[in-house]
């Protein structure tokens, strides 16, 4: 969907999940809760660090908006009925292995890179909840067969688009899943298994090859001097850059929606690198713009959502992989940020942690 439009839902939503919660004793509980808590706390940090900002007021506002999403995430949460979010995660396996499959004929070149990049997370969330549905099901073995087929259709799509982080975040959720489901030899063996397939589809696949190739080669020739204009290069020199900005003010920051500014202010060239509005990596941002109390209530409030996710065991799954998609994103993307990735991010997140609640009994 446009961004526009998710942005009309998203915020829908979470505007009928405030009222349905109005006067209830699930809002109180929501409000003392640490899924809600600690991402108050970040905003409202990153609010206080407006005074110190050189940011215009449409700089800070939108960072404070985007900023304010995961509540919006945790209102949703706290609203649907478990049964309602697991329909939910289900549509979104089968929506993303026929997407998967028309990328056989349909050119996923043709979406912007940010674009790509989040739909290559999405493949492989896609593929790691299609494994988790089929594993669910082991009386019913033509159900199983289903759902693992769907996984491999998005793993298939994941291998034929050219995003490295979708690449790297598959092998990543699929080892989180064993780790959580097995122990002992079985975790051991499928461990190996995993790891296995990952370098098979690398040694049989001229795409991930050659992806892989080329970021190892940009790296290999960069300089920090002078002017850049590949990706990998771009990435390191905002890396650079943004780890300037922190020494400058270790502790406060240079308040929130500050950095673009002062990314411009410290590129020389003009054109692609300068028209960055984010260093492609949630941490730095955060860190840069919030300091290191930023970055702190910012990483509090996502081990306190981990440390629920684990606590909930094995109903949880879905929601361990989709939280381990933003943290692994975050270190790649302003996944935050970039509504391209918070947006589909944050939904898939309140349908995991509402599905993770205990089935209700009639």
């Amino acid at each position: 969907m446009p961004l526009g439009m998710q942005y009309a839902l998203f915020l829908g939503v979470g505007l009928i999940a405030a009222w349905q919660l109005r006067g209830t004793t699930e809002l109180r509980h929501a409000a003392r809760h640490p899924l809600l808590l600690w991402p108050l706390a970040f905003l409202a940090w990153m609010a206080l660090s407006a005074a110190w900002s050189s940011a215009t007021p449409g700089e800070i506002l939108s960072h404070l908006w985007h900023y304010s999403l995961p509540l919006c995430m945790a209102l949703l949460a706290a609203t649907m009925r478990p049964a309602d979010a697991r329909k939910g995660l289900r549509h979104f396996v089968l929506i993303s292995a026929a997407a998967a499959l028309a990328s056989f004929w349909w050119d996923p070149e043709r979406l912007g890179g940010n674009q790509r990049i989040a739909f290559s997370i999405l493949l492989a969330l896609a593929a790691a909840m299609g494994v988790v549905e089929g594993l669910r099901m082991p009386q019913d073995w033509r159900r199983r067969v289903a759902w693992l087929l769907a996984a491999c259709l998005c793993t298939m799509g994941l291998v034929l688009q050219d995003r490295r982080t979708g690449m790297l975040l598959l092998p990543l959720l699929l080892f989180a899943l064993v780790w959580v489901r097995l122990s002992g030899l079985k975790r051991a063996a499928m461990l190996l298994l995993v790891l296995a397939s990952t370098l098979a589809v690398w040694h049989n696949s001229d795409t991930v090859r050659a992806r892989f190739d080329q970021g190892l080669h940009e790296l290999r020739h960069y300089r920090s001097e002078g002017e850049i204009n590949t990706s990998i290069g771009m990435r390191v020199r905002m890396l650079e850059v943004s780890v300037q900005m922190l020494r400058e003010h270790p502790w406060f920051g240079h308040g929130v929606g500050s950095w673009q500014g002062l990314w411009r202010q410290r590129v020389q060239e003009r054109g692609l690198l300068a028209s960055h509005s984010t260093p492609h990596n949630e941490y730095l941002l955060v860190a840069a713009q919030g300091g290191a109390i930023g970055l702190m209530f910012f990483i509090a409030a996502l081990l306190a959502l981990g440390q629920l996710i684990w606590r909930r065991g094995r109903l949880a799954e879905a929601a361990l992989l989709v939280w381990l998609a933003f943290v692994f994103t975050g270190l790649l993307n302003a996944v935050l940020r970039d509504a391209k990735f918070a947006l589909p991010l944050l939904m898939l997140g309140a349908l995991a942690w509402a599905a993770s609640r205990e089935p209700e009994r009639h």
